[in-house]
Formats: structure tokens, C-alpha cells, sequence
């Protein structure tokens, strides 16, 4: 699993990096998103149509590379999803 934490949201969406979704479907491994206290598991699968809004042409301060960012909505799983998941992986 990619795991991105995120320190702000964006008009209630989580801004990622494309090099993280990239990152996600090339290995085929689920994108988390973790905000605060709280997270959101998004399947690789599902990536590309979730994407809420892309912004492009922003440029790197470091290296002058330009890059995009994804919006996802975000909804963050309740404790009866972290539930689910956890009894998933203890069988």
C-alpha cells in the first residue's frame, strides 16, 4: 500500500502528487490517504475514477520539473470500514 499523508485539504479535497498515483498503479498496490487522525484507502483500480479534479503546470521550486495534482473527494473510513478491513486481513 502507497501511504500519503496530507497536512490540508483543498474546499474538502485531498490534493496528491502524481508521482504517488503513478507510484500506485504501476505497482498495483491501494492509495492511503491520511489526514489528521483520520485515513481513506482508495483501491488502485478505482484511482483513475475517483480523481475529482486535476491542476497542471505547477512547477517544481527545487528542480523546475513541472508536475500535476489529483484531487480525490474525501471520505475517510468510519470505524466500522477499519473494522471490515482489519477482520479481512486477520483471516
Amino acid at each position: 500500500m502507497i501511504r500519503k499523508v496530507i497536512t490540508t485539504l483543498y474546499e474538502g479535497l485531498a490534493p496528491i502528487h502524481e508521482k504517488y498515483i503513478k507510484q500506485a498503479k504501476d505497482s498495483k498496490q491501494d492509495l492511503q490517504i491520511v489526514y489528521g487522525k483520520d485515513e481513506m484507502t482508495i483501491p488502485y483500480r478505482q484511482l483513475k475514477e475517483r480523481i475529482v479534479k486535476w491542476t497542471g503546470g505547477n512547477r517544481d521550486k527545487f528542480d523546475g520539473t513541472h508536475y500535476s495534482i489529483a484531487y480525490f473527494n474525501w471520505t475517510p473510513a468510519t470505524e466500522e470500514d477499519k473494522l471490515k478491513e482489519f477482520s479481512k486481513q486477520c483471516l
